[in-house]
């Protein structure tokens, strides 16, 4: 948490900053920092490489601040806010609507032409291309420390995809499998052909399992 008068560091979320002596108040709703608080310094659009604007999508005393490209429309939302906004504004659902869920996958969000890494308005590294939600088909542009970014209309679609219950969908058979097949030992193979000495072990062990089984059957 900052100081809301001069942005210094509140240590261990004491509410009065040691260096101008303001009282802040405690945010204890669990949000990120800049939901509840303007960010004071502008993001890039990591689409139209320009200065995003800052706009309010709450309600009167409880602000929700997001991050919007004036040109493009793009949403840049500081982590845990993307779910925040989605869990807050669509609640009660707790099943699947198969029939809306599958007339989404009729209609996939447009992809763009050529596939880029695109760089985060925070700290300017590339974020990594995510299918959100494992099952929504919208691939969020995320980074790991600050957040996630999606184009236009891609928020749209993520509101029709949680109405539908798509947030309880499991992870596809196919993801699952290949987490298992990670975890799997891999078996023993023999790379190559083994040497005299291998081959009179392993046929001297052959005969004496062979002798081993004759005893058994008498």
């Amino acid at each position: 948490m900052r100081c809301e008068h001069c942005g210094a560091n509140l240590k261990h979320a004491i509410p009065v900053c040691e260096y101008c002596g303001t009282h802040n108040d405690i945010d204890l709703s669990g949000r990120h920092y800049y939901t509840t608080h303007a960010s004071g310094q502008a993001r890039t659009c990591p689409e139209c490489k320009e200065p995003m604007s800052v706009i309010d999508v709450g309600v009167a005393g409880k602000p929700f601040f997001l991050d919007r490209c004036d040109r493009c429309l793009g949403l840049f939302f500081d982590a845990g806010e993307l779910d925040t906004l989605l869990s807050e504004s669509i609640q009660g659902i707790n099943t699947l609507n198969h029939v809306r869920l599958g007339e989404l996958k009729k209609s996939p969000p447009a992809e763009r032409e050529k596939i880029t890494y695109r760089p985060c308005p925070v700290c300017g590294k590339l974020m990594n291309r995510q299918n959100y939600g494992g099952t929504s088909g919208v691939i969020a542009d995320s980074c790991r420390d600050h957040g996630v970014y999606l184009d236009a209309g891609e928020l749209y679609r993520l509101f029709h995809w949680r109405r539908a219950g798509g947030h309880l969908q499991e992870l596809p058979k196919e993801e699952e499998r290949k987490k298992k097949k990670k975890k799997e030992p891999m078996p023993f193979l023999m790379t190559e052909e083994p040497s005299y000495e291998n081959r009179k072990t392993i046929s001297l062990g052959s005969l004496l399992i062979d002798f081993v089984m004759y005893l058994l059957k008498r």
